[in-house]
């Protein structure tokens, strides 16, 4: 690096609940709305701030829907990180599947369509 060059910041913890609040929001409305009808009024309304404060951590709806289809696929992905691949392989599929029965406990489905759904339609 040199010294004109300087290292990106961490995200303050503002900004890392801004950027929650923001694709939260997102999912419910592109659930709902899919690609298409959505529009980034709608999300920062649903995020309860302006679109301009909105428009400064995401430039754009597509770039929206990327971070979550991101955020989605990481948290598909990673129960199957976590295999051990020299481990015994029926403790390690009944512990993948413990944690991705886990994961989807935890996460209630979108409402009318999912991010991939949307996604494939955009096309």
């Amino acid at each position: 690096m040199s010294l004109n060059e300087t290292a990106p910041r961490k995200a303050t913890r503002i900004q890392t609940a801004n950027r929650s609040r923001i694709l939260t929001a997102a999912l419910d409305v592109f659930s709902r709305f899919g690609f298409r009808g959505t529009t980034l009024d709608q999300i920062a309304r649903q995020a309860g701030m302006s679109k301009s404060n909105m428009l400064y951590y995401y430039s754009s709806k597509t770039l929206i829907y990327k971070a979550i289809l991101e955020e989605t696929l990481d948290a598909w992905l990673k129960p199957l990180r976590a295999l051990d691949a020299a481990g015994d392989p029926t403790t390690e599929l009944g512990d993948y599947i413990s944690r991705k029965l886990e994961h989807s406990a935890k996460t209630p489905p979108p409402r009318a369509s999912s991010p991939t759904r949307c996604w494939k339609a955009r096309r």
